[in-house]
Order: structure tokens, then C-alpha cells, then sequence
């Protein structure tokens, strides 16, 4: 498979992180190296439940964390949510910006 062409060790078919200080199965793709994340997954734009406290804990994973702006009424509150979801992670997080007409 070519998703995980660029891995340089690999055990059971799975790669292996080999990076110093580094435990476990990680995956190096351009995903990864791209979003400086450990495995190539992101959490989905979940209308009332992706907050602050799920994102966080997603990307301390090593994944994508994702802050769903339709979560908040105004500008202000989002600001909020995304200033307290640094606070719970200094790993990227994503926020997800809705293009479609408001639901509320």
C-alpha cells in the first residue's frame, strides 16, 4: 500500500516509530509530517459534542482533534472554546467552520 510507503521500519505490516524517546506503532505519512501528528487520523465535525475536551483529548492521542465551530453562538464564544482547547493540548487540533446556513 502506498499510504505507508515513506515508513522506515515496519513489524506485522504495521511501520514502527523509531524516533529516540518515542514508544510504540506510529505511522509516518505525508499526513503526518504535514500536521506534525503521530497517526493519520482526524475526528469528524460532530455537531454539539466535538468541545474543547474532546479535541484535546484526541490530539494528545497523537491524532487530529477537531473543534466544531456550530458548537458556539457568537464569535466570542468560539474564541473562547478554542483558546481553552489550547489550554487542554499543545498538540494541532483542527476547528471546523461550517459553510452551511446556521441551524440554531
Amino acid at each position: 500500500m502506498s499510504f505507508f510507503r515513506n515508513s522506515e521500519f515496519r513489524k506485522n505490516g504495521l511501520p514502527i516509530n523509531n524516533q529516540p524517546g518515542q514508544k510504540g506503532i506510529a505511522m509516518k505519512t505525508r499526513i503526518t509530517e504535514l500536521f506534525g501528528i503521530d497517526y493519520p487520523i482526524q475526528c469528524g465535525g460532530m455537531l454539539w459534542i466535538a468541545k474543547p475536551e474532546l479535541a484535546a483529548a484526541i490530539s494528545n492521542t497523537g491524532a487530529m482533534g477537531n473543534l466544531t465551530s456550530g458548537n458556539y453562538g457568537s464569535a466570542d464564544e468560539l474564541r473562547a472554546a478554542i483558546d481553552r482547547t489550547r489550554t487542554l493540548t499543545k498538540k494541532p487540533f483542527i476547528v471546523n467552520i461550517t459553510t452551511m446556513p446556521s441551524i440554531r
